[in-house]
């Protein structure tokens, strides 16, 4: 009967890891590249009106799109007329429900990618999944009826019952489980705003990563100028703070994502933050206990003492000017983030945030595109992040390089 028992269990060990190996290769890049997206593509959903999308409308634009879009993860190139559906489709759709159907289509990358369930629904993922059932409730029935339980000890019986119904419990979830749970070369910066060719050189005369560095410098000044604090304009305020605060967090806290835009960031971020803090210790002394150049405001104290922070880099005296390659060079970066700041607190409110919003746009949008799809694909086994969802909407809009132009089709759209 032992040898029953261990046959059992060693029969459902082994079904259970040809599962996980199966699942690794049909995730892996060249089961993505292999794959026949024109036979097993689902076929299109056609939208006949305007209402709104059910739950499970939602996911079943999410699987048509899934089906197409899949290659994107490996660089694969799509057909133009695949971007034409597309593209018609998201754009008769609301923006609050082309997130919803993007969030569920990237649910659905994340099955593919990290877990069993492509091979769970498959054939050979039923027929394994039936077997390894009948071979852990076997191996429970001969361990239970057919060996003496009184030669063992009893925290190993207990410990054996427990892994034996457990994994009878995790196969029955697994077989109600549905498939594809919805629910588990650097270019120049344009500024294209009529009339704003006065920040022109701040964009195109700099590379990626000081740019983001130089407009947040700038945001953060702006926002927390106190005339400015009762603008009418709040949505495109806290909207260019937010993406300028969650841009350098990407930077910084994410550096193996953005390697491809911004490779040096985190470093001249930490310099930045040294030559900030010079100019606190000489200009500002009650910073000098702050371990960062970027601090919380919990309390009102703090929060004034931001506001001082941000004058203080105002009225640095931008015409001492820093010699680039020198060891110094990092106060320019600070100089010119001033001569920013104080420029777009020329403009009027509305068109100060308006065009900031709009950079901010432009540079999430930026990077979203650039940065390597494999980033893209791992990151959504980290907890997924928002410039992921910019990029495959911006595939599904047909911006992007991802798609194969035939001739005549350049000038269309």
């Amino acid at each position: 009967m032992h040898v029953f028992h261990g046959g059992f269990s060693l029969l459902s060990g082994i079904i259970k890891c040809s599962e996980r190996i199966c699942a690794l290769y049909y995730g892996s890049a060249s089961s993505f590249r292999s794959y026949n997206f024109t036979e097993n593509r689902a076929k299109p959903l056609i939208r006949m009106n305007g209402d709104a999308l059910s739950e499970l409308q939602v996911m079943q634009y999410a699987f048509v799109y899934f089906t197409t879009f899949k290659g994107l993860v490996v660089d694969l190139t799509l057909k133009s007329h695949e971007r034409n559906q597309s593209r018609e489709f998201f754009l008769a759709t609301s923006c609050k429900e082309a997130f919803r159907i993007v969030e569920v289509e990237l649910k659905y990358f994340y099955d593919a990618l990290f877990t069993k369930l492509p091979v769970l629904h498959h054939k050979f993922g039923y027929c394994s999944r039936t077997l390894s059932f009948i071979a852990v409730v076997s191996s429970l029935a001969v361990f239970h009826f057919g060996v003496n339980n009184k030669l063992f000890i009893w925290t190993d019986v207990v410990i054996t019952y427990i892994l034996l119904i457990g994994a009878i419990v995790l196969d029955m979830i697994q077989f109600f489980m549905p498939p594809f749970d919805a629910n588990a070369k650097r270019k120049s910066w344009k500024l294209e705003i009529e009339g704003l060719d006065t920040f022109l050189p701040f964009v195109v005369d700099n590379n990626y990563d000081n740019i983001l560095l130089l407009w947040h410098i700038a945001t953060e000044v702006c926002y927390n100028d106190p005339q400015d604090q009762l603008t009418s304009n709040l949505e495109q305020r806290n909207t260019a703070k937010q993406l300028s605060d969650y841009m350098l967090y990407l930077m910084v806290m994410k550096p193996d994502m953005m390697f491809a835009v911004c490779s040096t960031g985190k470093i001249k971020f930490q310099d930045t933050c040294i030559e900030v803090s010079k100019l606190f210790d000489t200009k500002l002394p009650e910073l000098k206990k702050k371990k960062c150049c970027f601090f919380g405001r919990e309390s009102g104290k703090e929060e004034a003492l931001h506001t001082k922070a941000c004058e203080t880099i105002l009225s640095i005296n931008s015409e001492v000017k820093v010699v680039p390659g020198h060891k110094d060079e990092y106060k320019l970066l600070l100089f010119d983030a001033s001569v920013l700041a104080k420029e777009l607190k020329l403009l009027p409110s509305e068109r100060k945030w308006l065009t900031l919003s709009k950079l901010w746009v432009e540079l999430l949008s930026y990077a979203a595109s650039h940065i390597r799809s494999s980033a893209h694909a791992q990151q959504l086994n980290e907890g997924g992040e928002l410039i992921t969802v910019v990029w495959l909407l911006m595939a599904h809009f047909g911006l992007g390089d991802q798609y194969e132009i035939s001739p005549g089709m350049e000038g269309k759209g």
